[in-house]
């Protein structure tokens, strides 16, 4: 930086060694006394050579970027601030990328701002999706209920339209042979059968395992035809509670497949597998409910009351609602 203000004092002391140079010169001259119109015309001549010397020194420093503390004061020179340089950017060094400014950095694109709610319900595990900076949540409890005048039926089946479970209870019960296990309590049995075929008047006179084992040893021995011996060949069956092995030769009486019961003698009959029979089984207890009532936000309290002859069931949840701030 050039001194400039050195300069501009400078000018002052030229001008006025000037005028004193003027004075002095006239006197040694023109050896006579310097009258009052002298001096002004003097001072107007220093004036004039100082002006002129400050004009010259604001046109330098213009020209050539200086600075200078008397400029800033009296300013009509150079434009802005004398000591802060012109940026070639157009604005100034405070502003510039190094200096910690934006000057030079590209336009900053605009904001994508959150859509603007009105209030809505979300569900819970969607609330992460609105930030509490930009959405108000609002939580609000809201209730349900059913009432029951306490009539009760029961039934052996697990499931009534219209009615509510409320108790179970079992009893004794003798049911049917299964081949699946049952629930609850059950009896073993062990179920034995055979195929016979009836000649004169012996209906076991041949058994065997299966139908069609029986029905090939009479066709191999006998002149029938086939429908004539597949008439005569009955189905017997037994469940006993005891296990005799995969064979037993029994003398009782058996179910005989379409006409009920018959007594065999001496028949070989085969195992075929267990049986279970239920000794007890489950009743049900259900009472009728009302339809349940809208969701609402009143309190518990504000459900009707319930007598020793009804009932009442209650049901609550939570509504979130969002919305923008």
């Amino acid at each position: 930086m050039q001194n400039v203000d050195t300069m501009l004092v400078g000018t002052v002391f030229l001008g006025v060694a000037l005028v004193l140079f003027q004075i002095v010169s006239e006197n040694i001259n023109k050896s006579k006394k310097v009258t009052l119109s002298d001096y002004k015309r003097l001072l107007v001549f220093a004036s004039l050579a100082v002006v002129i010397g400050w004009l010259f020194v604001a046109f330098l420093a213009h020209h050539f970027n200086w600075q200078s503390d008397l400029l800033r004061i009296s300013g009509p020179v150079v434009e802005g601030p004398a000591d802060i340089p012109t940026d070639p950017n157009g604005g100034n060094d405070e502003d510039d990328i190094d200096n910690g400014g934006t000057e030079g950095l590209p336009p900053t694109p605009p904001q994508n701002k959150p859509p603007v709610i009105n209030r809505k319900v979300v569900n819970k595990e969607d609330l992460s999706n609105y930030p509490t900076d930009q959405y108000l949540v609002e939580e609000e409890i809201q209730y349900r209920y059913r009432t029951s005048a306490r009539s009760e039926t029961e039934s052996y089946s697990s499931t009534m339209n219209g009615w509510v479970l409320v108790s179970t209870k079992t009893e004794n019960y003798v049911g049917e042979w299964q081949k699946e296990v049952v629930s609850g309590n059950y009896n073993i049995g062990y179920y034995y059968d055979c195929w016979g075929w009836n000649y004169n008047g012996d209906i076991t006179y041949y058994v065997g395992r299966t139908k069609e084992h029986v029905m090939e040893y009479v066709l191999q021995r006998f002149n029938y035809t086939r429908t004539q011996v597949e008439k005569n060949v009955n189905y017997f069956w037994i469940i006993h509670t005891k296990d005799y092995g995969e064979t037993v030769k029994m003398t009782v009486s058996v179910n005989q497949e379409g006409a009920g019961k018959t007594t065999i003698n001496n028949t070989m009959m085969y195992f075929t597998g267990k049986r279970y029979q239920p000794t007890t089984r489950i009743i049900y207890v259900y009472e009728q409910w009302s339809d349940w009532s809208g969701w609402s936000n009143w309190s518990r309290n504000a459900a009707p009351k319930s007598s020793k002859n009804e009932n009442i069931q209650v049901e609550k949840k939570t509504i979130y609602y969002v919305s923008s701030r």
